[in-house]
């Protein structure tokens, strides 16, 4: 339960700083950790941070996890390539 209050604390301060440190939640067994990881990088302003979330939008098999990208909509416009 504190990785999820830890991975939400992240997704309201959107700091691109701890990118690192949400990545590996990502492949994390327990979907609620991965759906709240994936929360947690939409607030992320940074070009590869689409990428990423389209990768777990095609990979992950929890459905909880393919919504998450729309749960709360418009957190964040899609970034510009680089």
């Amino acid at each position: 339960m504190s990785t999820v209050i830890l991975l939400r604390a992240i997704a309201n301060s959107g700091y691109i700083g701890a990118l690192p440190r949400v990545l590996p939640f990502l492949k994390d067994q327990d979907e609620e950790i991965r759906a709240t990881a994936v929360r947690a990088l939409q607030s992320m302003r940074d070009p590869r941070i689409d990428g990423v979330i389209a990768a777990r939008m095609k990979e992950d098999a929890s459905a909880e996890v393919r919504i998450s990208r729309s749960m709360p909509p418009k957190v964040r416009e899609p970034s510009e390539p680089s």
